[in-house]
């Protein structure tokens, strides 16, 4: 894939904004205004969001025992 290209203007003061590649699974480049921060293109907010909130899930299942067949033999004699 192409390298992002660094010469977009801010939206809101015009200068250049820096370019870079999103370090996840999704395949997309934020712009980054020194001023005014990162500004994203159409449903990127979106996606970062979504993968954030797999990744969430993925440590918490990480962190939970699994259940063992002993776990629901001793829920059933309660």
């Amino acid at each position: 894939s192409e390298e992002p290209n660094p010469e977009l203007p801010c939206p809101k003061c015009g200068d250049k904004m820096l370019r870079f590649r999103y370090a996840g699974k999704v395949d997309i480049v934020l712009d980054q205004c020194a001023r005014h921060g990162l500004w994203f293109d159409r449903d990127e907010l979106d996606e970062v969001q979504m993968e954030v909130e797999e990744r969430e899930i993925a440590e918490k299942l990480k962190d939970e025992r699994p259940i063992t067949m002993f776990d629901i033999a001793r829920s059933l004699w309660k």
